[in-house]
């Protein structure tokens, strides 16, 4: 292996390690109270979600756009996992 590309294994791995370590850091001062997972979120007819609606926002497509987030219903459908995991997702 030659020296040019030892040290492009090695920038590489240097910018992987610091953008994890960005994203451990965000999630510590985030407070996140609860840990959210999108595989766990119910899309009963009550709660009132779309899948394709969430997999939206899941995306981080608002992100790019400089869009921010509603989320509003009513009491007990679990808006906090919602807005818990569309944060998580967005780091």
């Amino acid at each position: 292996m030659s020296f040019e590309e030892r040290l492009g294994l090695l920038a590489q791995h240097e910018i992987h390690c610091r953008q994890d370590s960005k994203v451990k850091r965000l999630l510590r001062q985030a407070t996140l109270r609860l840990e959210a997972h999108a595989s766990r979120l119910e899309y009963r007819a009550e709660r009132g979600l779309r899948k394709d609606k969430v997999a939206t926002l899941l995306s981080g497509q608002y992100l790019h756009r400089a869009h921010n987030i509603i989320v509003t219903g009513a009491t007990g459908v679990r808006k906090n996992v919602l807005r818990m995991r569309v944060s998580q997702t967005s780091l």
